[in-house]
């Protein structure tokens, strides 16, 4: 395989997109010599003399991923291939075998309609004697405008739109593609994290696979009805931190206050007005959005760097409970507040804290070491219980309950810092004996999963660096 490369970041010439157009029949001339099969070309239709920048080349490497992952679903592989990488654009041959050029062409032509993006691959197919084939030639319609969707064709031969217009679309199209591919991962890896919150067992006092715990109103199907409508909600968050990072930090969080509340309906729709995941659709819609701020400003999505996003998110919430209209409804949170004690909205201003000193490092320690997710789970659950004030106990119990509960529980790690399963159930029982539900600290232990994840798939921000 060659690949020659001319990396200038400047217009091209109108000689240089001809002889580009030349070498381009060079090449195809040689592999059809040398191989004696069906060629793909592959090019990006840009219009316009500036043809190659890091974006375009982003997006290359983007077709070519696409185009041969189709051709393996196929039965295809690519057994030969030149590119180039020019100020005229990049473009490659790819000499394939396994298929006839009919099925390859139909192939192609269903990737290059598979996605908005995917309108901007131009991917041509020539048989084994070079004849290229057309869409026309299999009975299929032409390929549509970017803008209008009439026939490309007809649009580029009567120059229905200015340049600048098809320009302006075509970066709109690239951008949101990788843009929707981040914030795919990131609410992703948010649900993923509410699923392996609630699986995780034994969970004392809360609902795991065997038990309800303390509640009576919630089994298991209920956190998987609430997670299955969340997806939506922590994908739009990742979105407005990718698209909006230019915004300072407190003026992001505003922006997800009114869809957090959508979420919240869309959670008590989903349960019959159970409350399941409140403080989730707090936490995790702040760090899919402090995620999504980081990646689009080319910064290392690093635990830390999570950490003090959200702080600055957050950092005027607190002082909210301070200044609360008396015409406004108090919830919990605000009330206990009235006492000195912080709850959610203490943790995400002090930018999870907890997650970062105890929930974190408990869960990352215990898989190291070979501990399942149900036993690292559990255990960094009790972790955090030990070390962490949870308003949800606080509210359903009472502060005595709390105090007595982190008592037991230093005392239960005191003598043996991993708890056999047996000591958890008996913790349970415990637990549900006197109606407490530690679903704060619950939350907690999903970002731990949630920022365990973005630390050990690195994809991510590989992706920004490919360009």
């Amino acid at each position: 395989m060659q690949t020659h490369s001319a990396d200038i970041p400047q217009p091209a010439l109108l000689e240089e997109i001809l002889r580009a157009r030349e070498e381009r029949q060079h090449r195809q001339q040689r592999l059809l010599r040398r191989y004696r099969r069906p060629l793909i070309s592959l090019s990006l239709n840009i219009a316009g003399a500036l043809k190659q920048f890091p974006l375009a080349q982003k997006t290359y490497a983007e077709a070519s991923r696409m185009m041969h992952r189709h051709l393996e679903r196929m039965g295809a592989c690519v057994i030969g291939a030149e590119e180039v990488h020019a100020r005229s654009g990049s473009e490659g041959c790819f000499a394939v075998d396994g298929r006839d050029a009919t099925s390859l062409k139909r192939g192609m032509v269903a990737l290059e309609e598979s996605r908005p993006v995917a309108r901007l691959f131009d991917l041509d197919v020539l048989d084994a004697d070079g004849r290229h084939l057309s869409r026309k030639d299999l009975g299929l319609p032409p390929r549509r405008c970017l803008l209008c969707d009439a026939a490309a064709a007809g649009c580029a031969r009567s120059r229905a739109h200015a340049l600048e217009e098809v320009r302006r679309h075509t970066l709109r199209l690239m951008e949101r593609h990788f843009q929707e591919q981040k914030a795919d991962i990131l609410a992703g890896y948010a649900l993923r994290s509410l699923l392996y919150e609630v699986c995780v067992t034994p969970k004392p006092g809360l609902v795991d696979r065997v038990s309800n715990g303390a509640h009576d109103d919630m089994d298991i199907f209920t956190f998987m009805d609430s997670s299955s409508v969340l997806f939506p909600y922590f994908r739009h968050c990742a979105l407005l931190g990718l698209r909006e990072h230019g915004l300072a930090p407190d003026a992001l969080f505003d922006r997800l206050r009114c869809p957090g509340m959508d979420a919240e309906d869309a959670m008590h729709r989903a349960t019959g007005n159970v409350n399941t995941h409140k403080g989730a659709i707090f936490s995790l819609g702040i760090v899919c959005a402090a995620a999504g701020r980081l990646l689009g400003r080319q910064e290392r999505l690093t635990p830390a760097a999570i950490s003090a996003t959200s702080a600055a998110m957050t950092s005027g919430v607190l002082a909210e409970c301070r200044n609360v209209p008396p015409n406004v409804p108090l919830t919990n949170g605000l009330r206990l507040y009235g006492k000195g004690i912080h709850g959610a909205r203490g943790e995400a201003a002090s930018g999870f804290s907890s997650v970062l000193r105890y929930g974190l490092p408990s869960l990352e320690r215990e898989l190291a070491a070979g501990a399942s997710i149900d036993r690292a789970g559990a255990l960094t659950l009790i972790r955090l219980m030990a070390k962490v004030f949870d308003t949800n106990i606080i509210s359903r119990s009472s502060l005595r309950d709390q105090y007595a509960l982190q008592d037991r529980l230093q005392g239960i790690l005191a003598a043996d810092e991993a708890p056999s399963r047996a000591r958890l159930r008996e913790l349970d029982a415990w637990l549900v004996a006197g109606n407490i539900s530690p679903g704060g600290c619950a939350d907690l232990l999903g970002l731990s999963w949630m920022l365990h994840f973005l630390r050990r798939d690195t994809a991510l921000e590989e992706r920004d660096q490919e360009a």
